[in-house]
């Protein structure tokens, strides 16, 4: 009887004990699988146009105008045949296309934002890479 009298009288949560709180490292590692995951474009996956880009003034383009976009958006148009790119969507100088999201470009380009998006960080990671 003394048996079933102990088991009355523990608590399930102390006889278990659980943890209520997770770990700082496991919420760490939640916070992590949450996050977005980088996206990394690789030159062999860019496809090569056959436009050339000497018209380019700036080859960095956090020093482009809002004329230097209205031609990169241009020849991005004519290079990938893309129709519904409105360059007074992009009304800014390419300091504020480095603020851009990619939801940004999809969003003022659904079909077309992501290439736009991702040609835009190319030329972004190139210039940085060559002034540092």
């Amino acid at each position: 009887m003394a048996y079933i009298s102990t088991l009355q009288i523990l608590d399930p949560t102390i006889a278990f004990p659980v943890a209520l709180r997770p770990s700082a490292f496991e919420h760490s590692r939640f916070i992590d699988k949450m996050q977005p995951v980088h996206t990394r474009v690789k030159k062999e996956k860019y496809i090569e146009s056959p436009h050339h880009e000497e018209h380019f003034p700036a080859a960095d383009p956090r020093l482009w105008t809002r004329e230097d976009v209205a031609r990169w958006l241009r020849w991005m148009s004519e290079a990938y045949s893309l129709d519904n790119v409105k360059p007074d969507r992009f009304e800014m100088n390419g300091k504020g296309l480095c603020l851009m999201t990619m939801d940004m470009f999809v969003y003022r380009v659904p079909e077309g934002g992501k290439l736009l998006y991702t040609d835009f960080q190319r030329r972004l990671r190139l210039a940085v890479g060559s002034s540092s």
